[in-house]
């Protein structure tokens, strides 16, 4: 197997330890030494690719340098597994460094070489396995091998080990809420629920009532009592997406929900204790929504303990390929090839909707195609940038809209849910409507046009920022 280990040891020269473990390890092996421990840390950080840390607890003499070393390292670095070398009578700080999380421990009078190597490849196996599973979640696999992607990793671990808040933050469709599961699956909470919300999906009025439950006749249609999103998650975690679109008042509650530990029903006199971790996402800039006075500062600082920035997929092209490969066959169980050609118009294209978009052309391509090697002919129109078609698209939507040859069907295939062109359309669609009748319409007139009920209405018009209230009829112009 191929893998990198770093040994630190401030003796290791006189020891002999290079050959020691080149006569007894695999040539696929690489070994890193280093004498200095404050120096480890910034040899892993050139190294993202080790697999192991061996650690000798004595520098220069001084026991606490290396229990130093070992908890820097299993703050910065949870993923490693570390193997600690010490005398005798260190064997009580190995013993409790083992419960902390440390590998495995060998005292250095009683070395069996062998067994130390044997020792070696199994921990690589460990660790070979351990990122495996930091990428499966049970809704897909976490592609990338860039260095974007490895923090990335880095962060879900040290989150996984924590019960602290996680705040993800990322544009549309880079898979923070991939990112969230693995974090759960990671954690001591595996085997509880896992509950998403969508904030922006639920409609202002019943968003209490989604995260807290009501009782029988809390309101009007409130015929029986309902669990929310708190007592759903009861014992394993909340991921709350796309955070930033709670109104202040809600947030408020959520803010006293996750300080105290418990939640109140609409309508219900006493209080409920729950046992919940948060994770809450969002792509869009919280702290200039608490600037604004849209988001409320306390909750921000609550809910960031911990952040994992999610890269577009523009800033890591280099894991294009293997999501391509992933999407096609795994996803898709294609048996289609990308030429390399079409690789590098891929890997050339910005992305604006990043994994989701890219799932969507390689899925629209399996569908269309019929030939087995996929070229840029292919994929030059789908792959237009949106911002130098928009005027036309939104013009020719509109029109198809109004005809009645298109409805929310279309428009949700085509385009991003929170997206700037999907906005301009519906903006258009009510402007054009105005007008034509001299007055706006209502939202059931709107709602017919698109093809929806009022509450799904509800949810698009909010998440597109659009408000009904704001367009003025003709005549008050």
């Amino acid at each position: 197997m191929a893998a990198k280990i770093l040994f630190v040891d401030d003796r290791w020269k006189e020891e002999g330890w290079d050959e020691i473990l080149r006569g007894r390890l695999p040539k696929t092996v690489e070994v890193l030494f280093e004498d200095r421990g404050y120096r480890a840390l910034q040899r892993l950080r050139e190294n993202p690719d080790v697999h192991l840390v061996v650690l000798d607890l004595r520098f220069e003499g001084q026991p606490k340098q290396g229990e130093a070393v070992f908890e820097e390292i299993r703050t910065h670095f949870p993923e490693l597994p570390v193997i600690i070398l010490t005398v005798l009578n260190e064997a009580p700080v190995a013993v409790r460094l083992i419960r902390e999380g440390a590998y495995n421990y060998f005292l250095k009078s009683e070395l069996d070489y062998d067994q130390f190597a044997r020792e070696i490849e199994n921990a690589i196996g460990y660790f070979t396995l351990r990122a495996e599973a930091l990428r499966r979640t049970d809704a897909g696999l976490i592609i990338g091998e860039s260095e974007a992607m490895r923090d990335v990793l880095r962060k879900v671990a040290q989150a996984a080990q924590r019960e602290s808040p996680v705040l993800i933050t990322g544009e549309t469709g880079t898979g923070k809420e991939l990112i969230a599961r693995a974090i759960h699956l990671n954690s001591r909470r595996r085997t509880q629920p896992f509950w998403p919300v969508n904030c922006a999906a639920i409609p202002e009025e019943l968003v209490e009532s989604e995260l807290f439950g009501h009782e029988r006749g809390a309101f009007t249609g409130a015929a029986h009592p309902r669990r929310g999103a708190f007592e759903m998650a009861d014992g394993g975690t909340l991921f709350l997406d796309e955070i930033g679109d709670l109104s202040v008042e809600v947030q408020a509650k959520l803010l006293r929900a996750i300080e105290t530990g418990e939640i109140r029903r609409l309508g219900a006199e006493r209080p409920r204790r729950v046992n919940v971790r948060v994770i809450a996402a969002t792509n869009r800039n919280l702290e200039e929504l608490v600037r604004k006075g849209q988001f409320r500062q306390d909750l921000y600082y609550r809910l960031a303990v911990l952040r994992i920035h999610v890269p577009p997929l523009r800033e890591r092209r280099e894991d294009i390929p293997a999501l391509v490969r992933y999407i096609l066959v795994e996803r898709l169980k294609s048996r289609k090839e990308v030429s390399d050609e079409a690789m590098a118009l891929l890997r050339a294209y910005p992305w604006p909707g990043n994994i989701r978009e890219l799932y969507n052309v390689l899925e629209r391509i399996e569908a269309t195609v019929e030939a087995n090697v996929v070229t840029p002919d292919h994929l030059a129109p789908l792959l237009s940038p949106p911002e130098i078609e928009k005027p036309n698209v939104v013009e020719q939507w509109v029109r198809r809209v109004l005809d009645r040859q298109a409805g929310w069907a279309e428009l949700n295939q085509n385009f991003e849910t929170r997206g700037e062109i999907l906005r301009a359309i519906l903006d258009g669609i009510i402007k054009r409507w105005i007008e034509t009748k001299g007055e706006r319409p209502r939202g059931k007139d709107l709602a017919d046009l698109l093809g929806v009920g009022p509450n799904h209405l509800s949810q698009i018009l909010h998440q597109a920022g659009i408000k009904l209230r704001e367009y003025a009829p003709l005549a008050r112009r």
